[in-house]
């Protein structure tokens, strides 16, 4: 779990960075065609001898990064970004920077949460266990035999940019990365308190609900006959009256009359959804209710709902995902104050660094 979850936070890592500070859809997006033009050509070549291993390219904080490094987090991004497709570099991407000076504050902002984590690690006295470091080496040794041995690992990397050693450090960086999330958070965000994470769900939009749902039929008579038992199921639903009543014999018939069979079984307390997660209507109707309300027969493409809206549960699973809400808050807490850490440290850049041209890389 905790080796999935590390690799998995260095994806996050690298999209976070590139992504973090773009615009949901910007309008110069670049989009290379499907074929090779003569505007849109496949990148056939990098030149990695554009500067010598050795070149200091810039300083985090004391912190020295050469060449290399900074040249693979430039071709993840460049990657990511054209799908492999050389542009106009001088485009402008988001109305202020063009695509290479994006990229490049993506790539060096990558490198500084590397280095920033690094050293907030040290401040807080969180360090790589001998367990850790054996399985950092068990997965690079993993690595090493799904690539068909020692050969073929090293052009798999070189083919990335990467060296052994850059790809140790990146698997270590994201162990101390997820380390420093357990220590502040706690490993299952058990330290992030309920009224934190229900307010993470109040700024993102989420609620949560309960419905009993009677599927349409194709036939009118079959289908005015659900009707009528949905009425029914309101009737006896309202003279519950409200409060604990209604919760427990809402349950009572949601359990027994529901044909919502896969709902009940992956969300037995209820649905924690925002909007697009649900058809309109559903939202819709759920919005209008205050928590503990019912609502009249809603109706969807899917049939006929009763929806009761519910206080959200800090333990629940965010519909459509494997993670409960109070570390999903969790974890984008922590990434926001990761990020800050980043944006406090000192950049001092080389002459070096602001003469790169990519065009004299990507051919």
């Amino acid at each position: 779990m905790k080796r999935a979850l590390c690799t998995a936070l260095a994806a996050v890592m690298l999209a976070s960075t590139l992504f973090g500070c773009a615009p949901a859809e910007p309008a110069t997006t670049p989009e290379p065609t499907p074929e090779p033009t003569d505007t849109y050509k496949e990148i056939t070549e990098i030149n990695s001898t554009l500067y010598s291993e050795d070149t200091l390219m810039f300083k985090v904080g004391d912190s020295e990064v050469y060449w290399p490094e900074l040249l693979y987090w430039i071709c993840s991004h460049v990657i990511a970004m054209t799908r492999g497709y050389q542009l106009d570099w001088s485009t402008v991407y988001n109305e202020t920077d063009t695509i290479q000076d994006f990229i490049m504050d993506a790539s060096v902002d990558a490198v500084s949460l590397y280095r920033t984590v690094e050293v907030k690690a040290a401040e807080m006295g969180v360090s790589l266990s001998e367990q850790d470091m054996d399985e950092i080496e068990s997965e690079f040794e993993s690595a090493k035999a799904l690539a068909g041995g020692e050969e073929a690992f090293n052009e798999e990397l070189g083919s990335s940019q990467l060296t052994q050693e850059l790809y140790r450090y990146l698997l270590k960086i994201s162990t101390l990365y997820y380390k420093l999330f357990v220590e502040l958070c706690g490993e299952s965000a058990e330290k992030y308190s309920d009224s934190d994470a229900i307010s993470y769900a109040n700024e993102n939009g989420y609620m949560m609900a309960k419905h009993i749902l009677l599927l349409s039929k194709e036939d009118e008579t079959e289908n005015n006959e659900v009707k009528a038992d949905m009425e029914a199921i309101l009737s006896e639903l309202k003279a519950a009256g409200g409060g604990e009543a209604l919760f427990t014999k809402f349950d009572e018939l949601m359990n027994a009359r529901s044909e919502d069979a896969g709902g009940l079984m992956s969300y037995p307390g209820g649905y924690l959804f925002r909007e697009g997660d649900m058809v309109a209507e559903f939202f819709a109707a759920t919005m209008a209710l205050d928590e503990g309300e019912l609502s009249e027969i809603v109706e969807t493409n899917y049939g006929y709902h009763i929806i009761l809206r519910l206080p959200v549960d800090p333990d629940s699973l965010i519909f459509n995902t494997p993670y409960p809400l109070r570390y999903t808050a969790a974890y984008a807490s922590f990434e926001s104050l990761a990020q800050q850490w980043r944006d406090e440290a000192e950049i001092v850049p080389t002459k070096e660094l602001d003469e790169i041209n990519f065009s004299d890389i990507f051919k």
